[in-house]
């Protein structure tokens, strides 16, 4: 009988041991999981001080000890986050423009057709300074730099740099922004959009490199970019193999002075400074969160233009855009243009198949509510990726790509950019797309 007890003891302890490996390993399991899901860099955060000298109007620079979280949720195969030394990036940070002492980071895209988006929390910002870097085959590769809402909402566009043969064309600049190529003290002439900002170095094992860029925000209290923001860095690879990167060496952010500010020590980064800095958080905690899922039901072209005809009451109110239709200008929804383009069950041309597409997808944004609708901007927020659609990336006559990390947002609007184009390729490609998001079931179930 002991002997069976104590087998029996054994036997439980077994399973128990099995128990907690199980569950160890689902564990393990979770953690991997989560460290693919999320990278996170600590970005170094600088401050002026109180005491200005000569060649110092804003005063010195202070290295902040709390750095600035920029977290890449969801990123794609092959993204990685690197600080920056000989072996990441060819020299050291501080031969580059960066500060003494002060850690530049940075993360690189390699996934071909790959949309790799940072964002930080909250910031009010002074300037930021970025080194951009490109391996060969990474040509019609995009950068683009941008603030938003804590929420999401607001976004507005910075700077979009464009990979060309010798370096990175800046395509577009925010005209309240000014940029500053190897000129820190942000000071003489800046940068204006069209100029093409050349390799100047070797980036080791990332191709080439640019020289460091200065972004500086405006100080008046009216402009669009005073505030609290969230900023994002964004990567978009083109269809080559290659590797696109992007260094941050420090961002200068403004503090609030508090009691006793005028006590904290060191000494600053440019003129050795004393006499203390400002650290109160001038804006509230808003973090981004994990990129979810929000999505919307998407039904079928030829669901609809049975609606059209048998319920056309049924029909959402609000307007829609028909390629080629009232000067390319929206219609109602209920009127009789949208059924006449749903009705083309075999379309001969680009544009035919575009519009029935389109008309139903944009019924379907109607059905949800409306763009005006907080559960369609979530989901216009959303990456395609959310609606299980599988393709391969592609290319828009202007550059955009195309991928399923991209947001249904972005879809509608360059399809509603590109339609008065009536470039044949485009509509194609974007019918296609619409096409994968409607179905073809033509009883009302959700695609």
């Amino acid at each position: 009988m002991q002997y069976l007890k104590n087998f029996r003891l054994a036997v439980s302890f077994c399973c128990l041991m099995l128990c907690v490996l199980c569950l160890s390993g689902q564990h393990g399991l979770r953690t991997a999981q989560a460290a693919e899901a999320s990278l996170q860099l600590d970005l170094s955060a600088v401050v002026h001080g109180f005491a200005k000298a000569p060649g110092l109007p804003d005063g010195d620079l202070f290295l902040l000890p709390k750095p600035l979280s920029l977290s890449l949720n969801r990123p794609a195969d092959g993204t990685t986050a690197f600080a920056v030394n000989a072996a990441s990036f060819g020299a050291e940070a501080q031969t580059m423009g960066a500060l003494a002492n002060v850690p530049a980071r940075g993360f690189s895209a390699t996934q071909p057709g790959a949309t790799v988006r940072a964002l930080t929390c909250a910031e009010s910002i002074w300037d930021g300074n970025l080194i951009l870097s490109a391996s060969d085959g990474t040509a019609g590769d995009v950068v683009r730099v941008y603030v938003q809402n804590g929420d999401g909402t607001g976004v507005q566009e910075l700077l979009r740099f464009t990979r060309e043969a010798d370096g990175f064309r800046l395509s577009s600049i925010h005209p309240q922004l000014k940029l500053f190529v190897d000129n820190r003290f942000a000071m003489g002439p800046d940068t204006k959009q069209g100029t093409l900002i050349p390799f100047v170095d070797e980036a080791g094992p990332r191709g080439k490199r640019t020289g460091l860029l200065t972004f500086s925000f405006p100080m008046d209290f009216d402009s669009p970019l005073h505030g609290c923001f969230q900023l994002g860095i964004e990567i978009t690879r083109a269809l080559g193999a290659g590797t696109t990167s992007v260094v941050v060496t420090d961002i200068v952010v403004n503090r609030n002075r508090v009691a006793g500010d005028e006590n904290n020590p060191g000494t600053g980064l440019l003129g050795q400074l004393t006499g203390g800095y400002p650290s109160g958080l001038p804006c509230a905690v808003e973090c981004p969160a994990d990129e979810g899922c929000k999505t919307i039901c998407f039904r079928s072209a030829e669901y609809y233009y049975l609606v059209y005809c048998a319920h056309p009451s049924d029909i959402p109110y609000g307007t829609v855009l028909i390629g080629g239709v009232n000067f390319n200008r929206p219609v109602a929804a209920r009127s009789m243009p949208p059924a006449t383009a749903l009705r083309v069950l075999k379309p001969q041309v680009p544009i035919q198949y575009l519009n029935r597409e389109f008309v139903a997808a944009q019924l379907n944004l109607l059905n949800a509510g409306g763009e005006a609708s907080h559960n369609v901007q979530e989901a216009l927020k959303s990456p395609l990726s959310c609606y299980g659609v599988e393709f391969e990336p592609f290319q828009l006559s202007n550059g955009f790509i195309v991928n399923t990390a991209t947001r249904l947002g972005d879809v509608f609007a360059q399809t509603r950019q590109l339609i008065p184009l009536n470039r044949p390729e485009d509509m194609q490609a974007l019918a296609r797309l619409f096409d994968l998001l409607n179905g073809n079931n033509n009883t009302g179930a959700c695609n």
